[in-house]
């Protein structure tokens, strides 16, 4: 996918969260869809045409647009580093503790279920 197809892209990336989290999309001008026409039509050699004025023809484009988009685009590295320091005597080393959720939460039991008939 070519930067200026990422960049219109992300411009837009609220109308596909929207559409892809709620199944409804709004805000979609004529522009908006002309662009992203543009975007699919670049990127996929026109093998299919889309009609600026069908709502399923428009949910159709922006689905295979960011599809591609999520494909394609290149992914944003993101690291999380902690660190900590202890000063510990005598040179003492730490040693590495794992920890998982399951082990800080409290394990609950699920209620039984109670016939209605049962005392």
């Amino acid at each position: 996918m070519k930067q200026e197809h990422i960049d219109i892209c992300e411009k837009y990336l609220n109308r596909w969260h929207m559409l892809r989290d709620t199944k409804t999309i709004s805000g979609i001008t004529v522009q908006i869809v002309d662009e992203l026409i543009k975007v699919y039509k670049e990127h996929n050699k026109g093998k299919e045409s889309f009609c600026r004025w069908c709502p399923d023809s428009i949910v159709s484009l922006v689905k295979q647009v960011y599809l591609a988009y999520e494909r394609d685009a290149p992914k944003p590295v993101i690291e999380t580093v902690l660190e900590v320091k202890v000063e510990r005597p005598n040179g003492v080393k730490p040693t590495p503790i794992a920890v998982t959720f399951d082990s800080i939460l409290p394990k609950t039991e699920k209620p039984k279920r109670r016939n209605q008939w049962s005392k």
